[in-house]
């Protein structure tokens, strides 16, 4: 209800202002603006139709980039920049008199340009005045920004204020190299309580299982409710093992929580640790895969993405396109790898066989390995990457570390499972994830260069 107030009070109010988005080039330039849209005011004075100009560039808007444009575009930058409402006096081409205006920094790049009229300018008369008004836009500002990234209905964080945080907080545990964890968790048979009781009754369930979890986790985690049933924790700081304690709790909270006229309620989580530079998609997908996990096992329980043998051997990886770097030899050797290693997996898992067999079937992978990473360093010194010998080296110190895991496993010093883990986490994915995906653009670039030669 909240949010249809305030696109109300946008379309509705007597004053005319439109609400822009800034478009910056790689270096923080101001380059272009979109009118994201304009109220009914502006439309009546400006005698613009909303439909014509919103989504809009500036310079599709105005064909010529002449000085009133440039202006706009800085005083609507400098604005955003210093986070600061700006008073000027700017031309227009549909308003051919010079206006007085007031720019108003929103969310990110986004900022408002409210054009004063002659009445409300002349009630303007001393710097009091302005100091006044600028106080009341900032607290409706200030509101504005809490509602967009608030959900509605929990009044937990939403999905806009994940997006707006999610890379500077990564950015921020990779140079401090600091620990980062995420959780992952949704009610079990959700749809169920909306069909058996009704959506109103569903809306209870998730605003009282918000403040569970609102509750439990730490001060320094931000909760945020993700989408439907599904809620987020983003857990700066804190490790995987801290995280899993974390869900437990939230977990065993929602369990012991009388819920009014269902009863009783559970919900599965997934947990795990980010990797040093990983990026968000492949971290998510471990939690998710994790979260799935735990409701492939029954559900009401925590999983988290690597220290658990059986959870985490019994996921079935997927090939992906983004694993491709576009040489057809090293991508075809990736995937035989990655099935090697699933035979490997399932193996580790069937107690009854010899650890002999696994060994053979080691063998094997240790052979496919060597073989793969001979061939890979021979094509990438053929393209003239300018790191194939530090890949070499990788590779080097790679292989000396498999032979010495498969040592201490045929001595029976390690189990299966922690086996298994430094196969995935270090072999197959870990490598192809962080050391190979490196010269992928360099590939790519290459034959794309060879394409254009051919044609």
């Amino acid at each position: 209800m909240n949010t249809l107030l305030w696109k109300a009070l946008f379309i509705k109010s007597p004053v005319p202002y439109l609400v822009q988005e800034i478009l910056r080039d790689t270096e923080g330039k101001v380059q272009d603006v979109r009118i994201l849209g304009i109220n009914q005011a502006f439309s009546k004075a400006s005698g613009l139709k909303s439909a014509t100009v919103k989504n809009k560039l500036l310079t599709q808007i105005y064909t010529e980039r002449t000085e009133q444009i440039q202006q706009w575009m800085e005083l609507c930058g400098d604005a955003v920049l210093r986070n600061k409402i700006l008073r000027a006096e700017m031309t227009f081409g549909f308003f051919p008199a010079l206006q007085k205006v007031l720019i108003v920094p929103l969310i990110k790049d986004a900022c408002a340009m409210i054009f004063l009229t002659q009445k409300m300018f002349s009630q303007v008369r001393s710097e009091a005045d302005l100091v006044h008004i600028n106080e009341e836009l900032v607290k409706v500002n200030d509101k504005l920004k809490r509602l967009a990234i608030t959900d509605e209905l929990t009044g937990l964080y939403n999905r806009c204020f994940f997006e707006q945080k999610i890379d500077n907080e990564m950015k921020y545990a990779d140079f401090h190299k600091e620990k980062f964890s995420m959780i992952s968790f949704d009610i079990d048979h959700f749809k169920n309580i909306n069909d058996t009781w009704g959506h109103p009754v569903g809306d209870d369930v998730l605003k009282q299982i918000a403040q569970l979890a609102q509750t439990a986790i730490p001060d320094t985690a931000m909760l945020i409710r993700f989408g439907g049933d599904e809620f987020i924790v983003l857990m700066p700081h804190m490790s995987m093992q801290e995280a899993a304690e974390t869900a437990e709790q939230i977990r065993v909270a929602i369990e012991n929580e009388p819920f009014c006229r269902i009863g009783s309620i559970t919900a599965s989580f997934g947990v795990a640790e980010r990797k040093e530079k990983e990026s968000f998609k492949f971290w998510y997908k471990r939690v998710d895969e994790a979260l799935y996990r735990a409701k492939d096992l029954g559900r009401n329980q925590v999983v988290h993405s690597s220290g658990n043998s059986q959870p985490i051997a019994s996921v079935h990886i997927e090939w992906i396109e983004d694993w491709e770097c576009g040489n057809l030899e090293i991508d075809l050797q990736h995937k035989k790898l990655l099935e090697i290693s699933q035979g490997l997996m399932t193996m580790t898992l069937m107690t009854k066989l010899q650890s002999s067999n696994i060994l053979q079937q080691l063998d094997r992978l240790v052979e496919h390995i060597v073989y793969h990473f001979a061939c890979e360093e021979h094509l990438l010194e053929k393209m003239s990457y300018q790191k194939a010998q530090e890949h070499a080296v990788v590779h080097k110190n790679l292989v000396k570390k498999i032979l010495e895991v498969k040592e201490h496993y045929s001595q029976g010093d390690i189990k299966a499972s922690v086996f298994f883990s430094f196969l995935v986490d270090d072999v197959v994915l870990g490598h192809l994830l962080q050391e190979d995906i490196k010269f992928f653009p360099y590939v790519q670039r290459k034959n794309k260069k060879n394409k254009g030669y051919s044609g």
